[in-house]
């Protein structure tokens, strides 16, 4: 069993970005141990009318990604026990996934 490893993401989000569709584009990268092991940037499939909505989709995407990363570790056998850290920049969405 390999040591347990720390995972961080780091998530924004721009609300209303496309100026034509009013679409806000979701940007993610999660880290495991330093290294980057899964980057999303993509424009948000509804249009959201607030810039609270558009980071809840952020964080609801996050969280699912950062569930497949630990899953996956897991099968290698990598020990996960802690939550892990989601950095944003709204005290909105931070939260600790586990």
């Amino acid at each position: 069993m390999v040591n347990e490893m720390e995972i961080i993401a780091l998530v924004d989000s721009d609300h209303a970005h496309d100026k034509v569709t009013r679409r806000s584009i979701t940007g993610l990268l999660i880290l495991v141990e330093s290294t980057p092991v899964y980057f999303l940037s993509k424009r948000q499939g509804a249009i959201a009318t607030s810039t609270y909505g558009t980071e809840f989709c952020v964080m609801k995407t996050t969280v699912e990604e950062i569930q497949s990363v630990r899953y996956m570790l897991r099968y290698l056998g990598v020990k996960i026990d802690h939550a892990s850290l989601v950095c944003g920049d709204s005290h909105s969405e931070l939260y600790h996934a586990g």
